[in-house]
Formats: structure tokens, C-alpha cells, sequence
């Protein structure tokens, strides 16, 4: 997928102002995210789109395009920094308009995804669970 990536940014000719990162860590992902401006994310499957969110998250305006065996599409819906798209014109399109968006370093949006409170929320129920219907 990495090779077709690289083959659309030269084929829309943003192959300059495009860097493929590759496999990262948060920690040297997340600094790197709170600096970028845009995320696009055009893998063909992807069960949940963690870079996806971390970018997000982070600020960068994402750019999903719509891939039937994804669901990192479902993260834009209703995101003010987010769209979705199905052809390589509309992904430079949304690029291009990216620049009308500020830069930002964080999205309180996504607030509800961090560890933390996923966490708790887990806790939550599993807690009302043994409430209403005991340990065993």
C-alpha cells in the first residue's frame, strides 16, 4: 500500500509536500502529529484507524478515503477537521483545502478516546455488571 501511497502523491503532484513516515512509535509519532497539518489515511483495511486517531487527536485535519474494509471513515463523520473522500481528485481537493483549517496541536473532540477514559468507562461497567447480576 506504502508504494501505491507514494505513487498517488507523485501522481497528484503533492509528492514534495507529502512525507511517508513509516512504522513509528507514539512517542516519536505524537510530536511529529502536533506539528502536521493534515493526516490522510487511504489504507484498504484497517479495523480501527489508530494513527488515524492519534493524528486526529493531535490536531491534524484528517482526510479519510472511504475503503469498504475500513472503518477509520466512521472517525470524520462529524468532525469539523475531518472528510471523507473516494477518488484520488477528491483527496488532493480536501488537501488543498486543509489550509483553510488552523493549526492546531490538540482536538478535544477525541477526548473521549484516551486511555484513560476508555479505561474508566470499562470499569464503569463491568462494575454495574457485578452490581446488577454479582460476581458469578
Amino acid at each position: 500500500e506504502r508504494a501505491e501511497a507514494e505513487q498517488t502523491a507523485a501522481d497528484l503532484r503533492i509528492d514534495d509536500r507529502v512525507e511517508f513516515l513509516g512504522e513509528l512509535p507514539p512517542e516519536e509519532f505524537v510530536p511529529i502529529m502536533k506539528g502536521a497539518h493534515v493526516f490522510a489515511q487511504t489504507a484498504a483495511v484497517e479495523p480501527f484507524a489508530n494513527d488515524l486517531l492519534w493524528a486526529l487527536a493531535s490536531g491534524c485535519v484528517g482526510i479519510v478515503e472511504y475503503q469498504a474494509r475500513s472503518s477509520a471513515h466512521e472517525l470524520v463523520v462529524n468532525c469539523d477537521r475531518g472528510a471523507r473522500v473516494t477518488s484520488p481528485q477528491e483527496l488532493a481537493d480536501e488537501i488543498s483545502a486543509a489550509a483553510g483549517y488552523s493549526q492546531e496541536s490538540i482536538n478535544e473532540e477525541f477526548a473521549s478516546f484516551d486511555h484513560d477514559d476508555v479505561l474508566r468507562r470499562y470499569e464503569d461497567i463491568y462494575a454495574d455488571a457485578i452490581e446488577d447480576y454479582g460476581w458469578f
